[in-house]
């Protein structure tokens, strides 16, 4: 049987995803005079905007705003319900997974998946922010009454591997030379962590964790539990998500060992000791 070309964009061949129209008025704006510079063609003919590092913004750590006006993709017309900047891809300065994070006043953009996994963006939250990824949400939402008057779904560009773009954000000169700014030292390091962990706990005691699974080799396993790498939703930073293992055990016999280990690891302090 004979696979379907790549999703490759003609004009933009090393491009991270893009976005391609799902309805007659998002198509139009696809196609509008402001937005020619990131039109390209998919495989199946469709035009979609070209999302990648040929728009990125490393001072502002964007990778693509959306909006009305002085954005890289622009909403063109007279839509009151869309903001002057809307939305926003960008990447999470530590993990760099891809988050998609609404702007709008009125909190018109919603994020939802075609398949069985859904990740919306919580619209009650300060950060109306999510993870966007290849194995869920699929469909980006804009404007409207019930979010529905600019629809794109997000199409990946399955030649463009994710990792070697993290690690090129990764390397030193390359984010001090594009960020035009120096490393931070470790003591500012330290305090970048001590204010993510107060934001983390603050967030925490509102919403529940939102968490999926990035791989099925687990990072380690022992007589206790098999531990897997994830990422966090709603922050956009990896976890290491803890299975505890079916045993005789009561459940509060369970639970008391493993908040004696928490405890005992958030009082380490050790650079070989994940925070």
């Amino acid at each position: 049987m004979a696979t379907l070309p790549l999703p490759i964009l003609i004009r933009f061949p090393d491009h991270i995803f893009a976005l391609e129209g799902q309805n007659d008025l998002t198509r139009d704006m696809i196609l509008s005079y402001e937005n020619r510079l990131l039109v390209g063609l998919l495989h199946t003919g469709r035009p979609a905007l070209a999302i990648g590092m040929h728009i990125w913004d490393p001072q502002k750590k964007t990778l693509a705003t959306v909006g009305k006006k002085n954005c890289d993709i622009t909403i063109s017309g007279c839509r009151s319900n869309i903001s002057r900047l809307h939305c926003i891809f960008s990447f999470h300065p530590v993990s760099r997974e891809i988050l998609f994070q609404d702007l709008s006043a009125a909190h018109s953009t919603s994020v939802t998946s075609l398949g069985d996994r859904e990740f919306p963006i919580d619209p009650y939250r300060e950060r109306r922010e999510v993870v966007v990824h290849p194995d869920f949400n699929d469909i980006i939402s804009i404007g409207g009454v019930h979010n529905n008057l600019f629809v794109f779904r997000i199409v990946w560009n399955e030649k463009t591997v994710l990792q070697k773009v993290r690690e090129q954000l990764d390397r030193p000169h390359d984010v001090a030379e594009l960020c035009r700014s120096t490393i931070p030292e470790p003591a500012e390091l330290e305090q970048v962590r001590f204010q993510f962990r107060v934001r983390q706990n603050h967030l925490r005691s509102k919403f529940p964790l939102r968490f999926f699974q990035t791989s099925h080799i687990p990072l380690g396993k022992g007589g206790y539990g098999v531990v897997f790498s994830a990422i966090d939703v709603d922050l956009g930073h990896r976890l290491a998500v803890k299975r505890i293992l079916q045993s005789d055990r009561t459940l509060e016999h369970v639970m008391e060992n493993f908040h004696r280990e928490v405890h005992v690891a958030a009082s380490l302090n050790h650079v070989s000791v994940s925070r």
